[in-house]
């Protein structure tokens, strides 16, 4: 009785270190995509000043820009799409370490053994 309850322990704490894991993971994951996006947004900062100092100076509110500012309603939004650099972010997958999460797994899968050639 006393094994089973031990077993038992060890399985929920390895099932805790699982969820610890995945969530380190997912930060690690979250961490990198910010420091990306921060790098990036600093470099479009310093192109948009480049680009401001290249330009001439005209004042926005001219009747050129009015009418098409009246042809979008209110509540619309022109249409967003992704730049190469977001599909990039997109499409590379961060793969974190498992090797911990597998011998976890089967560390679990010892015990769950154990605990069906118990009872």
């Amino acid at each position: 009785m006393l094994r089973v309850s031990l077993l038992e322990s060890s399985k929920l704490v390895l099932h805790g270190l699982q969820s610890y894991y995945k969530v380190s993971s997912i930060r690690k994951k979250k961490t990198e995509s910010l420091e990306m996006l921060k790098s990036e947004v600093k470099e479009l900062v310093l192109l948009m000043g480049k680009l401001e100092s290249m330009l001439p100076y005209q004042d926005i509110l001219t009747k050129e820009l009015m009418p098409t500012q009246a042809k979008m309603s209110k509540g619309s939004r022109p249409k967003q799409t992704m730049t190469n650099a977001q599909k990039e972010v997109v499409a590379t997958d961060v793969t974190p370490s498992f090797s911990e999460i597998d011998r976890l797994n089967r560390a679990l899968a010892s015990i769950e053994e154990k605990l069906n050639r118990i009872g």
